[in-house]
């Protein structure tokens, strides 16, 4: 009688672990998650962040999506209704979750806390996975995942600067580029270059300056990593630059746009007063010396800094990681000759050090100097960048101490206990009910801002001065009829609303220039009984202005893309078409292979 299969139980022990250390993984990311989940409402940040943000912007896209606006570029209830175009400038890619799950049913509160705790998910997973491709065991790479879970930055995104919802999302995605990265590095394939390609533009469309600070980094980890991969380099370093070029072509619908229209709104105010960048060097409150972080924000006190036991990880993971890389210990697991965790320690050391000098007063001359660099805005927006490094680190200390789990398991539970027990949860103790077009824009009068940002940045550059109210506010978050500006009106009759169409019967009784209660902004057209008529934007006013001749007429205003719209968005939808033809003959040469081996 045959025996049944052998199992190996060295096998079976390493499987267990690898379970369990994922599982612990990702429940300390559902710990840190737990206080957006429980009570009324939803975390109120108004101290150091405007969390009624959120909800304006998930708001908004629903709208969007609703009406079938799949690309969305306007938020029509922004500008105390009169709409402007958030959408083409503030990256959105999770609101776009947060605005799916509330039209799968969802409460719009519901999917903002959803979205914030897959947000959690997605960064304590995604920091596992990369430690595990550099080789680090499980309970390496369970630390690891808990030290970036629990980086007091990576909190404060949430629970203190509560509108940095796309800032949050964008430190999930860092440690999920660089493990595509890697795998394209130690696979130079079509399969591996795809998934940088698609992480990549993740990014691009997640947060703006994220991208700018990150890609620094993701260039000298390709780099370094090709240059290590002997008769493979060259092939690495093709493959991974023909990723981030993919990555690019998939985005370009949202960050060309964004760049090309910069001067038809009003961001000349962007980086000056609390915003210039000189105003938030770090000195000697780089690292919070507190045990146990606090997040209190007032004149004296800012959580924007290190933990002091996320320092120690850090200084600790330096030496361990010089240490190795002088012994040049190889792990069993990778089944490799060559150092391969080695490259990345000592990227993620350059890392650790070179982020850390840019948030100090010593590298202001590198804020003044490089392009583009002023837009960050704040130097501490540099430890998203840095706790990725120190993470990376981390995994590196469990060779310290000869793989012991226990340490392991201590220093990660310090982490979480450093990292959250200081959060101090006050909630704004709101219902889904208390949300309307009419409530939001009130919102906007009590704070003062436009929109949901501080600074009215995305208005258009002719509505000088600012609005502090519309009509359509007035008129309780309905468009009233247009104001004749010239000649006489006689009746105005609004037929059909949408984000980004408006329909009118307009009876005017002479010649009029009619001043519509929506913010102008190119691309917008009209037809008047169905033939293209220009509009104007009438200065001063902002509003879209309007000449009608005399008479009964069909009056419709449309949203449309403007050439630089549609050739991008066309160039993004012939990038994904590229790139899965290709991936389609990759997967036939591999089936073509398999087929060749069998026969």
């Amino acid at each position: 009688m045959d025996g049944g299969p052998s199992v190996n139980p060295t096998t079976c022990a390493g499987d267990v672990r690898q379970r369990l250390c994922l599982s612990l993984a990702l429940l300390v990311a559902l710990v840190a998650a737990l206080p957006l989940l429980v009570g009324p409402g939803i975390v109120n940040t108004r101290a150091g962040g405007d969390s009624p943000f959120l909800i304006q912007r998930v708001q908004g896209l629903a709208q969007n999506l609703r009406a079938g606006v799949w690309v969305a570029r306007w938020m029509p209830d922004g500008a105390y209704g009169l709409g402007y175009p958030f959408y083409m400038f503030y990256a959105s890619l999770p609101y776009y979750l947060a605005a799916g799950l509330h039209l799968m049913g969802w409460g719009l509160l519901w999917s903002i806390k959803l979205t914030q705790a897959f947000g959690f998910l997605l960064a304590g997973l995604a920091m596992y996975l990369l430690a595990r491709r550099l080789g680090a065991r499980p309970v390496a790479a369970l630390l690891s995942s808990c030290v970036y879970t629990c980086a007091p930055f990576h909190l404060v995104n949430v629970y203190v600067r509560g509108d940095a919802l796309s800032e949050f999302y964008a430190l999930a995605l860092y440690p999920l580029v660089l493990w595509a990265a890697t795998e394209v590095l130690l696979r130079p394939r079509v399969d591996r270059m795809a998934l940088l390609a698609v992480s990549y533009a993740l990014l691009a469309v997640c947060h703006n300056i994220s991208v700018l600070v990150f890609s620094p980094l993701l260039t000298l980890w390709l780099l370094v990593g090709a240059l290590g991969r002997g008769g493979e380099r060259w092939r690495a370093m093709g493959v991974g630059a023909a990723g981030l070029a993919f990555g690019l072509a998939l985005s370009v619908w949202f960050w060309a746009p964004a760049l090309r229209e910069q001067s038809l709104v009003q961001l000349q105010d962007q980086t000056t007063g609390y915003f210039f960048y000189a105003n938030h060097f770090l000195r000697g409150n780089l690292v919070q010396l507190a045990p146990v972080h606090n997040y209190t924000i007032d004149e004296q006190r800012t959580p924007f800094s290190m933990g002091l036991v996320q320092a120690g990880v850090a200084a600790v993971g330096l030496v361990g990681g010089l240490a190795a890389a002088f012994r040049q210990r190889v792990r069993a697991e990778t089944g490799r000759d060559e150092a391969w965790s080695h490259w990345a320690t000592a990227v993620a050391s350059a890392a650790l050090l070179g982020y850390t000098w840019l948030m100090t007063p010593s590298s202001q001359w590198v804020w003044a100097h490089l392009p583009l660099l002023p837009m960050v805005q704040f130097p501490w927006r540099l430890l998203g960048v840095q706790a990725l490094a120190v993470a990376v680190l981390a995994a590196r200390l469990p060779a310290l101490y000869r793989e012991r789990m226990w340490p392991s398991l201590a220093i990660a539970a310090l982490c979480v206990v450093a990292g959250l027990g200081g959060l101090r949860i006050d909630r704004l103790p709101i219902t889904d009910a208390d949300v309307s077009s009419s409530s939001l824009m009130l919102y906007e009068t009590w704070s003062g801002n436009i929109g949901s940002t501080v600074r009215h940045e995305y208005l258009p550059r002719d509505m000088q001065p600012r609005p502090y109210t519309s009509a359509v506010q007035l008129a309780g978050a309905s468009k009233p009829a247009p104001l004749a500006l010239e000649g006489s009106l006689g009746e105005a009759v609004l037929l059909a609303s949408h984000p980004e169409r408006e329909e009118w019967r307009i009876i005017a009784a002479t010649p009029v220039l009619l001043a519509f209660h929506t913010t102008f902004y190119p691309g917008w057209e009209a037809t008047v009984d169905g033939v293209p008529q220009g509009v104007e934007p009438l200065v001063g006013l902002g509003q879209i202005g309007l000449r009608v001749p005399p008479g009964e007429h069909s009056v419709v205003l449309r949203f449309e893309g403007t050439p630089t719209r549609r050739y991008t968005l066309w160039g993004s939808l012939a990038a994904a078409e590229v790139l899965l033809g290709l991936l389609a003959w990759h997967c036939v040469r591999r089936l073509r292979a398999s087929s060749r081996k069998v026969d």
